[in-house]
């Protein structure tokens, strides 16, 4: 039995949530009932999107952790390697107090190491899958081009903005500014264009 638990379709009591075999809801739900859910011990707490618990002092990792289960699963499209203080976070949802911390007067060679230590350690847990081998589970891309004439406020408001990045180019160009700086705030001044639009 399935239950997504979500919005006005909430269950009310943790006699409720034991009469279904799996609970959906999200982060946000999750953290304004998480009373409810680690009431008792649950089969199995699967995290997916995982990123949303990288740091552990926000509500939605303290949410995950108050959760009693036998299992624990993270699912993410994140890599996890990227930042080993992300890494620790979801370990620490995974194994609570298996991880040794990095000390933090560490640095350089003897933080290097400490990374290394926690990666070398963390590779059994993790099931990394390459794009390449997902690839071909993935659906086809759908690409789709849609043109929109301006009204005619969007066109001004377009044109405003167009004249003003022109003019600053401009200006910075007479002062003698590197061709780095020029390119630089070219690439700005195309940013505001592409939010303007």
């Amino acid at each position: 039995k399935t239950f997504v638990h979500h919005g006005s379709n909430r269950l009310s009591s943790s006699r409720e949530t034991a009469d279904h075999d799996l609970v959906i809801t999200s982060y946000g739900t999750l953290i304004r009932d998480v009373d409810l859910f680690s009431a008792h011990p649950l089969r199995c707490v699967i995290g997916d999107e995982a990123q949303h618990i990288k740091n552990r002092r926000t509500r939605n990792a303290k949410a995950l952790a108050a959760l009693s289960s036998h299992g624990r699963f993270l699912l993410t499209g994140t890599p996890v390697e990227n930042s080993i203080k992300d890494l620790l976070s979801l370990l620490d949802f995974l194994m609570p107090g298996g991880w040794n911390k990095i000390p933090s007067e560490a640095h350089g060679d003897e933080r290097a190491w400490h990374e290394q230590r926690i990666l070398k350690k963390a590779a059994p847990y993790v099931l990394r899958r390459a794009k390449e081998t997902v690839a071909p589970e993935l659906p086809a891309k759908i690409e789709q081009v849609v043109y929109l004439d301006m009204t005619e406020q969007q066109r001004i408001t377009y044109r405003e903005t167009k004249a003003s990045a022109e003019k600053e180019i401009a200006k910075l160009e007479a002062t003698g500014a590197p061709e780095a700086s020029l390119r630089m705030k070219t690439l700005t001044q195309l940013l505001r264009l592409r939010q303007a639009c």
